[in-house]
């Protein structure tokens, strides 16, 4: 959640641990807006910092992290022209992992 907050600017936020197993319950503040097109949501991307290295699958090196499942509809567009990500999957990569993508 801090790597998300702090690569995207978002507020997303720890509520607990439900009852089913390995399952977190988070909360994000509510952005009003649609589903971008997929041109958009690459450009938005991009404009970050990250390189794409497959489909839905992006890296960057700057800050050695890594995204993916950046479909359209994991991100909402607002009337502003303002791209937020509301579902994306971030992580820091092993060294082994970036040796590989280089």
């Amino acid at each position: 959640m801090l790597l998300h907050n702090g690569v995207f600017g978002d507020g997303v936020c720890l509520e607990g641990i439900s009852d089913a197993r390995n399952s977190l319950v988070i909360s994000q503040p509510y952005i009003r807006g649609s589903i971008p097109e997929r041109s958009r949501t690459n450009q938005f991307v991009e404009q970050i910092g990250f390189e794409q290295m497959a489909d839905g699958f992006w890296f960057s090196q700057e800050r050695s992290v890594a995204i993916m499942d950046t479909k359209p509809a994991n991100f909402i567009e607002t009337e502003d022209g303002g791209v937020h990500s509301i579902d994306v999957a971030i992580f820091e990569p092993t060294r082994v992992m970036i040796d590989l993508w280089s």
